[in-house]
């Protein structure tokens, strides 16, 4: 086990979406990572120097494609990343046909886990771009499938929760995959590239 931590039981939630982020000059299309630190016994509390220490330890990065930010409350830590342009290709690839594979860092998040004392992924849930033919690669606790939204586009979401008795995959092998719609393509800028390294 870690050293972060020590004594306490540490609870990680991690949330992928496939969003827009429009703070900058352009509105960019982004993949947003959102890891929720939550302390398993009642009573104990982070402190923001923990939250702070967390988050440097795993997201410094100054990658340009990159940002992170952490926020704190005295039962939680978020720690939150978002991947703009070419750097979303650590999440996905796309073929010429337009098969779709998205996959998460999970061996490093499992590596964020075990560098406390005891640290557990707890909760993943992935929500995909827009595509068809969508399926889960490994049992869920909960899916959404194929679900028509407006725009001709497409909503898939595959979530695993350990108190549902589902194992959490610890694998960077594609979670999802499916073939992108046309609003993958056309409005989300979609383009055709394997899996590339996780920038930070």
């Amino acid at each position: 086990p870690g050293t972060l931590m020590p004594g306490n039981e540490i609870w990680m939630s991690i949330s992928i979406r496939y969003g827009l982020d429009g703070s900058g000059t352009d509105m960019l299309d982004t993949v947003e990572v959102r890891i929720m630190l939550s302390l398993g016994e009642l009573g104990q509390h982070f402190q923001v120097e923990d939250c702070q220490a967390i988050a440097d330890t795993f997201w410094s990065g100054s990658h340009p494609d990159f940002k992170s930010k952490a926020s704190f409350s005295p039962i939680s830590c978020s720690l939150e990343a978002t991947y703009y342009r070419e750097a979303r290709h650590a999440f996905y690839s796309m073929d010429e046909s337009g098969h779709l594979q998205l996959r998460a860092p999970m061996e490093y998040f499992q590596q964020m886990a075990d560098s406390f004392e005891k640290g557990t992924i707890t909760e993943l849930s992935y929500y995909a771009p827009s595509m068809v033919n969508g399926q889960c690669n490994f049992e869920t606790s909960y899916s959404v499938i194929d679900e028509p939204l407006v725009g001709n586009s497409h909503s898939n979401g595959c979530v695993w929760q350990s108190d549902q008795g589902t194992v959490i995959p610890i694998t960077d092998e594609p979670l999802l995959e499916g073939d992108a719609d046309e609003s993958f393509t056309t409005y989300k800028q979609g383009t055709v590239g394997a899996f590339t390294d996780l920038v930070a």
